[in-house]
Formats: structure tokens, C-alpha cells, sequence
């Protein structure tokens, strides 16, 4: 198991060839003790994401009464890797929905916090933790709340199964897109 660090950041402007200037970016800065790992750009028109020497887009497509589908793009080869499919639909700890890089699927869950909320004690609210896997790796995202944070979400912690990270960071996508959806 490899363990993660990361960083939520608001944007509020940021420039994008062929969607203008868009507002209200989220972008994640991944890290390993000190070593920066990627960072992953969250906008609901449009995600891409960079580590090592790969940069991924996301391009998604939003129907109102169906679920949101998205394709996994190599941003350099315009190759797609990989598709994603939110549930627009979904109550309880129903999926969140799954993603498919090459021939293998992935699930997308919302997972009980580690941490036990009381009414009593401020610092265990908005605690939430996902998870997306499959039979064979698994990536975890366990969100805390910072104190005085202009956002609910500021930092956490990632632990990952194997070396794959390309999972850890499309994985960030099916989970943000949930986060969007419980802050409106």
C-alpha cells in the first residue's frame, strides 16, 4: 500500500484554450512526504490531470435526465484510455458510479468515515471517505475539514494498492463529481 497526502485549493479564474476563462476551479496537489507527485484540475465543464510525464483530460458530457458519461484522454496523443460513468441518480451508499481504464472496471463508493460524528464536538463533522475499486487494486480518499477553510474539503489523505496512478487520479474525478453534488 502507498499512502498520499493532498491539498484542495480553490481557483477562482483559470484560462482554458477552447472553453474562454472559466471560475470556480478545484485543483488537488498530490504529494508523498515532501515529494509532489500530480495535480488534478476539477471544473464541472471540463478536468485534466498531470503526473510524471502524462497529462490526462477528462472530457465529460452532461445529460439531464441520464448519467453523466466522460472520456479519459491522453491530452498529448488526444488517445482515449479510459471512459467514466456518474450516477446522476443515486441515494444511500448506492455506487457513485464506475470508470473502465483499458479493459478493466473500476466501482465508485461512498465509504463510512473513520472518523464518528457527535453533535458535541465540531471537529468530527464533514468527515467523508470514497473509495474506487476493483477485485485486483483499490484507491481511498479520506476528507477532513480544515478550520476557517473557505471550502468544506481541504486536504487529506490518499492510500492507494499497488503503483497505479492513473487509478488514484481518475479516481478523483467520480469523487468530486459526488463532493459537487453534496455542496449544492
Amino acid at each position: 500500500m502507498t499512502h498520499f497526502e493532498f491539498s484542495k485549493e480553490l481557483h477562482p479564474r483559470y484560462s482554458v484554450e477552447g472553453f474562454g476563462i472559466l471560475e470556480n476551479w478545484k485543483v488537488y496537489k498530490i504529494r508523498q512526504g515532501e515529494k509532489h507527485i500530480g495535480e488534478f484540475y476539477y471544473h464541472r465543464k471540463i478536468c485534466f490531470f498531470e503526473f510524471g510525464d502524462k497529462e490526462m483530460g477528462i472530457k465529460i458530457r452532461r445529460l439531464f435526465f441520464l448519467n453523466t458519461r466522460a472520456a479519459i484522454v491522453n491530452r498529448k496523443t488526444e488517445e482515449e484510455v479510459g471512459k467514466i460513468v456518474v450516477y446522476n441518480w443515486r441515494w444511500g451508499r448506492n455506487p457513485l458510479g464506475y470508470m473502465q481504464l483499458g479493459d478493466v472496471t473500476y466501482t465508485g463508493l461512498k465509504l463510512k468515515s473513520e472518523v464518528k460524528t457527535s453533535i458535541l464536538k465540531p471537529r468530527t463533522w464533514n468527515h467523508r471517505k470514497y473509495s474506487v475499486f476493483n477485485s485486483q487494486e483499490a484507491v481511498a480518499y479520506a476528507f477532513r475539514p480544515t478550520a476557517g477553510a473557505t471550502s468544506a474539503f481541504i486536504d487529506g489523505k490518499i492510500t492507494l494498492t499497488g503503483d497505479n496512478l492513473l487509478l488514484l487520479f481518475t479516481g478523483l474525478f467520480l469523487v468530486e463529481e459526488q463532493l459537487d453534488r453534496e455542496e449544492d
